[in-house]
């Protein structure tokens, strides 16, 4: 099992790879612009460049599908 972080999670693709990676067994962290509702997401402001590198640890890959 992996744990993959999307940015883009909410959009139409997002949402599709989020519900296959979960059925393939994978943990799912979506990267979120607005405050973290659980510990499911991580916050970032990519128009700052603010992300806490530390909320990455753990993650085994990263998927960038923001504004797809």
């Amino acid at each position: 099992m992996k744990t993959i972080a999307i940015a883009g999670a909410s959009g139409t693709i997002g949402v599709a790879l989020e519900k296959s990676l979960v059925q393939k067994g994978h943990s799912v962290k979506r990267l979120v612009r607005r405050g973290e509702f659980d510990d499911s997401e991580i916050f970032w402001d990519p128009r700052n460049n603010d992300l806490d590198p530390n909320r990455l640890v753990g993650i085994d890959a990263i998927v960038n599908l923001a504004g797809v």
